[in-house]
């Protein structure tokens, strides 16, 4: 199972923001995206730009599985990345 994510408005972010931000940002969501990979199984295979892309394998589990692994992670990372949000938006980021 693939899992692939990036963060919305990005460029707008690159864009409008010093460097040094975005570089802690995308490590800050990066931590949390691969977190949740790992936490249920999966193996992150690439950071691409601001995107992550991630496998969920189907060997000793089953298809259903992998893709029940992969939906699980899905929801823990969005539950990371609130919480960042969060944290940035009190920090008037």
């Amino acid at each position: 199972v693939l899992f692939y994510s990036d963060l919305r408005d990005f460029t707008a972010l690159s864009e409008e923001t010093d460097a040094e931000q975005v570089v802690a940002a995308l490590n800050a969501s990066f931590d949390r995206i691969a977190g949740a990979v790992h936490a249920f199984g999966g193996e992150v295979l690439k950071f691409i730009g601001d995107g992550v892309l991630a496998i969920f394998p189907v060997g000793e589990r089953s298809a259903s599985e992998a893709c029940e692994a992969a939906l699980r992670a899905i929801g823990a990372a969005r539950a990371g990345m609130a919480q960042l949000n969060q944290v940035r938006t009190r920090q008037g980021m």
